[in-house]
């Protein structure tokens, strides 16, 4: 231990030791948990809100005028508590809110209000408790504290009653996969209910035969365990639907049956003034009462049918409709495996559209359509040769996954066309090394298919090949590998349809056409309806900011996302702007590119702008242009405003020695950045450029990206520019960022012009 010693004298002795790297001082505001997770309306309740920075908050925000509420002066840099008044009149169900603070306005946090008796829980309470039952209705509250911990509740009920009993878990941020069983006195087992994929949390119904005491009991479905798997049971004689149909109407005013419990024979009114893609009306009240769950019903533009009494389960008995025309239908039960059949006419080269709306409004069909024609034989939509074969390795892959491990992929390029398994996917960027993965093009995460393939999980040793894409009955000579065949079918829709399917039809000749739905699983109820639409494509989009609420250090420039979902197939290019900003903050403006999911804005506060938040309009206006017109969508904010905060300035200022970055298809140019470290700070810096066109990217990527070390300042990096990339002028952002506890973004940006010239000049500009 003598070198302890020798520090403990250097330290007596005032010897300077070695500073430790100063860390990021700018670290923005942001929230991770809100307690308590829940709250009764007609209460005052002391919310904490813990998080990062969120200090000296000046403004809490909820999402309903009838909750209000004040932060207390001061708090903890991490902790922030506000008084907040739930009022009468506030919505029951879940709610956001948000903190504007000094050093930032944070993203919205989830909680739950109700309107009905709380209820905690007393341990011991693993078996069925011995103690006066519970007034209902009421909010049972708790936690699963230790491995295989169940939480028991009883009450009383009458006969004929109908008791709901409703956990809310996933929804405040529980790790909660929740079951409940329904126990009668003796510990029979009355009746169960867990989480799905259609709903995160178990709810269940029943009518009681008997008066009596019974028990619920709560628990996690793989015996998960902590502080954070937590619930709140709403129960009593609630009104809910299990199901309604017909599952929309068509703009106006429609009526709809809900089936579930106390909710009586009527049939319910809903008006809907909006329609379009997505468009829906939401269902909180029936003649008996307010829903404890409210459903929400699709609102269409075309006409409506009911499918038929008679039968519809083969091709010669198919329904006849007129195209436009939305189905509402069920698959029901009825003995044998259901599919209902529609018979359509269409014109050669008639682009339709067929989708589905089942799953998203509740329904547990999980469908699944395909077009035939009339005599009921499979329309053949593509041929696809494969030219190259390779195969999966190292793992299995689910159908989300954007990435595949590849054993070869020397006969690859970008853009390349690949089937696996009865999806076609397109190459979006090759491995730089032995152990990475073959990337695909992406949306919100999950795997792009085309053709309406459906993507599908995919084994080791699964064969994969790179195909080329032909028009349907075409022959070829023999290569030694398949020939796949593609036909109008559909499954999943993909993410902006989840469960649901969707499929692009052009007849190959005019006549008539008999389109065929199901469950894919071959399940089948009177809750199993649908919504099936034909109609001519509306080619649209719509926007969406992150972050919702920009932060943007003095005399810095921030780059902000702006992403779209492309409707119909709409796939071209969007022009994007900002609009309403305050006063000393600018914005770029910036190009969504055709067949692209997003792009930057690079927001800058200028150096004599008045520092703390400022509520604005801002608003996100899109303009593009498709085979009807024009297209203009804006996206305004919540509630009218959001909150745009000039934050204390950087720990890092950024510049760069090329305003301008000139490149050829096929080559690669050197960006060189230069950082000025502020405030002491002395971390390590990622370094990157947003809003780089497709095909054009960072090459020297390390594990951790392009970094700047920390005793450095400047770093150079290549740009690299793939052959096929067309001729462009466009803008991008070098940015760099501090690494730090918020989730909240630290990234500042200067402006760069890219042009990327026609390939005729690449020899010139290689030299």
């Amino acid at each position: 231990m003598k070198w302890l010693a020798t520090l403990t004298t250097l330290g007596l002795l005032g010897l300077a030791l070695p500073a430790q790297a100063q860390g990021p001082t700018l670290v923005p505001a942001a929230l991770r948990n809100i307690a308590p997770a829940g709250a009764v309306r007609g209460e005052t309740v002391r919310f904490t809100f813990d998080g990062v920075n969120v200090k000296d908050a000046s403004r809490v925000v909820f999402d309903d005028p009838a909750i209000t509420g004040t932060p207390a002066p001061g708090g903890s840099r991490n902790q922030a508590v506000v008084t907040a008044v739930i009022g009468a009149g506030a919505r029951v169900g879940v709610h956001r809110a948000y903190l504007v603070t000094p050093l930032g306005t944070t993203g919205s946090i989830t909680f739950y209000v109700g309107a009905w008796p709380q209820i905690a829980e007393k341990e011991p309470n693993d078996t069925a408790p011995r103690m006066e039952t519970a007034a209902l209705p009421a909010t049972f509250t708790g936690s699963l504290g230790s491995i295989g911990d169940v939480d028991h509740f009883s009450f009383g009920a009458r006969a004929g009653e109908e008791l709901v009993f409703e956990v809310v878990a996933s929804a405040v941020r529980s790790r909660l996969a929740s079951v409940l069983t329904l126990l009668d006195a003796s510990g029979k087992v009355l009746a169960e209910s867990q989480a799905s994929a259609g709903r995160p949390d178990a709810l269940l119904g029943y009518k009681f035969g008997a008066e009596g005491v019974y028990t619920i009991r709560i628990r996690d479905f793989e015996n998960a365990s902590g502080g954070d798997v937590t619930y709140r049971l709403n129960v009593g004689p609630f009104s809910h639907a299990d199901s309604v149909f017909p599952l929309g109407f068509r703009r106006g005013e429609g009526t709809v049956r809900l089936q579930g419990f106390n909710l009586g024979d009527e049939p319910v009114k809903v008006v809907g003034d909006q329609a379009g893609w997505g468009a829906s009306a939401t269902i909180r009240e029936t003649p008996k009462g307010p829903l404890v769950s409210p459903v929400r019903v699709a609102v269409g533009e075309e006409p409506e049918v009911l499918e038929g009494d008679g039968p519809n389960d083969t091709p010669a008995a198919a329904q006849s409709v007129t195209a436009p025309v939305t189905i509402n239908g069920r698959i029901a039960a009825n003995g044998k495996p259901d599919h209902d059949y529609f018979r359509f006419t269409a014109r050669k080269g008639q682009k339709l559209l067929l989708e589905v709306q089942a799953r998203r409004l509740g329904s547990p069909l999980d469908s699944v359509i395909e077009v035939l024609d009339a005599a009921g034989t499979k329309v053949e939509r593509a041929t696809l040769r494969c030219v190259a074969e390779t195969a999966m390795t190292l793992n299995d892959r689910d159908s989300a996954t954007g990435a595949l491990r590849l054993l070869a992929w020397n006969d690859l390029a970008i853009n390349d066309f690949i089937y696996v398994r009865g999806e076609v996917i397109q190459i979006r960027q090759l491995p730089l090394g032995p152990d990475e993965d073959v990337r695909f093009r992406t949306f919100r995460g999950q795997r792009t298919t085309f053709l309406d393939t459906t993507a599908s999980g995919h084994a080791v040793n699964t064969p994969v090949y790179k195909v080329q894409i032909h028009p349907p009955g075409r022959q070829f000579p023999p290569n030694g590998m398949p020939v796949f065949r593609l036909y109008h079918v559909n499954d999943d829709g993909g993410p902006l349809y989840g469960k649901d399917s969707r499929l692009t039809f052009v007849p190959p000749a005019d006549g008539e056409y008999v389109v065929r739905i199901g469950d894919v699983r071959g399940q089948q109820s009177e809750r199993h309806a649908y919504r099936l639409t034909i109609r001519e494509p509306r080619p649209d989009f719509r926007l969406s900011l992150s972050p919702e609420h920009p932060n943007v250090p003095v005399g810095s420039s921030v780059p902000v996302a702006v992403s779209i979902d492309r409707l119909d197939g709409f796939d071209g290019p969007v022009e994007v702007r900002l609009e309403g900003l305050p006063e000393g903050i600018t914005a770029t403006s910036t190009v969504i590119e055709a067949s692209e999911a997003d792009a930057s804005f690079l927001l800058t506060a200028a150096a004599g702008a008045k520092p703390g938040p400022t509520d604005c309009p801002l608003r996100v206006v899109g303009r593009a242009q498709s085979d009807t017109g024009e297209i203009v969508r804006t996206l305004e904010p919540d509630g009218g405003r959001r909150v745009v905060t000039v934050l204390p300035r950087a720990d890092l200022t950024l510049t760069t020695k090329q305003p301008k970055i000139t490149i050829a298809p096929g080559t690669q140019q050197y960006i060189d950045v230069a950082i000025t470290r502020e405030n002491g700070f002395a971390g390590r810096v990622p370094v990157d450029v947003k809003n780089l066109p497709f095909g054009v990217r960072i090459l020297d990527v390390g594990l951790n990206g392009v970094l700047i070390t920390e005793s450095g300042t400047s770093r150079r990096f290549a740009l690299w520019c793939e052959p096929w990339v067309q001729p462009l002028r466009r803008t991008v952002y070098a940015t760099v960022r501090t690494e730090t506890e918020s989730p909240a973004s630290t990234e500042v940006g200067t402006p760069l012009l890219l042009e990327v010239l026609p390939a005729a000049g690449a020899v010139q500009a290689a030299k």
